[in-house]
């Protein structure tokens, strides 16, 4: 009858329907996501731009482009390291500063956590404060394995532990 044909029809199309949208879902999970700096494209011709904290920690989301700070950055309040994983990649400070008033610095606190061989980072200036209880804090590189060049840190560096350093 013209009613079972129907409803033949309705859940073969159901199927269908359902089909169709599992397979878009799991072409949706493999589309690339969006970085989060959205200036530059991580070349060195055209390095990805640096200009808020929040651009400083999207760092750690491609941890071997080319970045160049385009402004000064307050990290007032952090405590933990800004850029965490091995960097390998090129940042160039640009002679701008990142400024911190820190008073709960935490284990291994710096801006990168390591620096690999390969990694540069250079023209960086830090200043500030930066205390805790915690030891391993250091303003700019936790793990030094490739090369930090022109960067000056004025940031008065308190640890009630074992080890704090300058560089």
């Amino acid at each position: 009858t013209i009613c079972e044909n129907c409803t033949k029809g309705m859940v073969s199309m159901r199927k269908t329907c359902s089909i169709f949208i599992c397979i878009c879902l799991m072409l949706l999970s493999f589309a690339p996501s969006a970085f989060a700096i959205d200036k530059g494209d991580g070349t060195e011709e055209n390095p990805y731009q640096v200009s808020t904290l929040d651009d400083l920690k999207a760092v750690a989301d491609n941890l071997s482009a080319y970045y160049i700070q385009t402004a000064d950055i307050d990290a007032s309040g952090e405590n933990a390291a800004l850029i965490s994983g091995s960097f390998t990649g090129h940042y160039n400070g640009n002679g701008k500063k990142i400024t911190f008033n820190t008073t709960e610095a935490g284990f291994a606190f710096s801006i990168f956590k390591i620096i690999e061989a390969g990694g540069v980072v250079e023209n960086l200036y830090t200043e500030g404060t930066i205390a805790g209880g915690q030891n391993s804090i250091a303003p700019i590189v936790y793990s030094l394995l490739g090369t930090v060049r022109n960067c000056h840190n004025s940031a008065d560096v308190t640890s009630t532990q074992t080890y704090s350093d300058g560089q």
